[in-house]
């Protein structure tokens, strides 16, 4: 509909005459000089008046929600930054299946049942996705639990020091495969951001704040 105004009052008119790229002061503008110019003979329709007013209304209101979605986000941006910042020094339990061996030392490998599991089967993986232990379980009880691999493969050998990763598979007593949480547990070292958003430095790890399950204050010996 504002288009219209264009034809009435020349070219100049017609590229700044976008209802989307108008601000207040120049639709009026726009609107008055068309009222001026238009054929005594054949008035402006009283209808198409009242229907450009409207337009121009709900442009208006929608960039200003928009506008306050944009606030909104970036209020957001700003705790989840400051709530990044608090977790410096704290421990963290976060989703995640990578574990560090360290030769000779034992290392917990943390998952959540949501219910009871008639059997539960730790697999535990190298980096090129060859396993290179079965960990099994009978009945284990829902919520968090741990099994711990010793650091040997399924041939009673020594792992090599380095960077594993786990995948864990439960089911219950009628053979149904549950969903099953990896749990990770670690100290925030470092705090990045990409993008906006705060990565966590938990050991050899980089966690999205998502990620987090919970936080406490780190354990004394």
């Amino acid at each position: 509909m504002i288009s219209q105004i264009g034809m009435a009052t020349g070219s100049s008119v017609e590229t700044a005459a976008q209802p989307g790229s108008l601000g207040q002061e120049a639709f009026l503008n726009l609107l008055i000089t068309q009222l001026k110019n238009q054929n005594p003979l054949e008035p402006m329709d009283g209808t198409e008046f009242v229907t450009q007013l409207a337009q121009f209304t709900e442009l208006d209101e929608v960039r200003g929600v928009s506008t306050g979605i944009d606030s909104l986000k970036n209020y957001m941006a700003s705790l989840n930054n400051f709530a990044a910042v608090s977790l410096l020094g704290q421990e963290v339990e976060f989703k995640g299946s990578d574990v560090t061996l360290q030769e000779g030392n034992p290392s917990d490998l943390r998952f959540r049942l949501p219910s009871d599991a008639a059997k539960v089967t730790v697999t535990v993986l190298d980096q090129a996705g060859k396993t290179v232990r079965s960990l099994v379980s009978g009945h284990t009880d829902s919520g968090l639990q741990a099994v711990t691999w010793d650091g040997r493969d399924d041939n009673g050998q020594s792992s090599p020091s380095g960077t594993y990763r786990y995948e864990v598979q439960a089911e219950d007593a009628s053979g149904a495969a549950l969903a099953v949480e990896q749990v990770q547990r670690g100290m925030v070292e470092r705090i990045e951001y990409q993008e906006g958003n705060p990565i966590l430095r938990v050991g050899e790890s980089w966690i999205p704040l998502e990620d987090i399950y919970s936080v406490q204050s780190p354990r004394t010996e």
